[in-house]
């Protein structure tokens, strides 16, 4: 079971402590998360630790899930600088990016809603005017069925501009206008249909511009994103493949501070 490979896991790297180093700690906490982004000259951990398939790292992720966060088994420490989540749970120290987590959560279920056509669109008094290009304009008001199915609404703002007038109710004002453009490049490649419309893509690149990044979060924020955690599968990264969630034994720490 995930609870019983922790358990192993903690024992191994107790009894071989002396041979890793702080930086192939590190390399373990990528591989719980996830992603294969370590640095120059970072070792993974043996095979009977972390698999180098990533099976062992995802049963790690589960047991996060199922056995820390689904039953509220943690200690939350607080927020970092506007921008990571410290839990403490068992012998492990947890980081969370919610900027990640966010756009994950907010990505499964914008997509969910798309497909199954359930899009709840909230309407906004004082939207976000784009100026387009005269091409641009036609190609947007003609392929409007487009945004819309995906919750995005515009209007007319003049001869060469559009103003956002509504978005998925799930996703918020977008953060950054690029968001437009991004999603105009995807669509002008060729004439979608309905049915061959690159959904997964599209709700990825909106995602991407639309989630805010250093925000301050209340306990109850705080909670409440984490509690949507555990409604995502393995392995847990943002939709663009960033880790979500770093660990670090208590032992590591230990080591970093040479008390051990």
């Amino acid at each position: 079971s995930g609870e019983q490979l922790l358990m192993q896991s903690e024992k191994d790297i107790m009894k071989r402590s002396d041979h890793y180093q702080v930086r192939e700690n590190m390399a373990k906490a990528y591989q719980f998360a996830g992603t294969n982004q370590m640095a120059d000259g970072i070792k993974p951990y043996p095979a009977d630790v972390i698999s180098n398939d990533g099976q062992t790292a995802n049963l790690s992720q589960k047991y996060f899930i199922e056995k820390v966060l689904e039953p509220h088994r943690y200690k939350l420490v607080g927020q970092i600088f506007d921008t990571y989540l410290i839990l403490e749970a068992d012998h492990f120290l947890y980081l969370i990016d919610q900027h990640a987590a966010h756009e994950r959560v907010v990505y499964e279920q914008l997509l969910s809603d798309v497909k199954n056509a359930a899009i709840e669109i909230q309407e906004i008094l004082e939207g976000q005017i784009y100026e387009l290009t005269v091409a641009e304009m036609d190609w947007l008001l003609a392929h409007d069925h487009l945004f819309r199915k995906m919750g995005f609404l515009f209007q007319p703002f003049g001869s060469q501009a559009v103003r956002l007038s509504g978005v998925p109710y799930h996703l918020g004002m977008p953060a950054n206008e690029d968001f437009l453009f991004q999603l105009m490049d995807e669509l002008m490649e060729k004439d979608w249909s309905d049915q061959s419309l690159p959904m997964e893509k599209l709700v990825r690149k909106a995602c991407r511009y639309a989630i805010k990044a250093h925000d301050p979060l209340s306990e109850k924020e705080m909670i409440g994103l984490l509690d949507r955690l555990t409604s995502l599968t393995v392995p847990l990264t943002c939709p663009h493949g960033r880790p979500i969630v770093l660990q670090m034994h208590h032992y590591d720490l230990e080591k970093l501070f040479k008390r051990v």
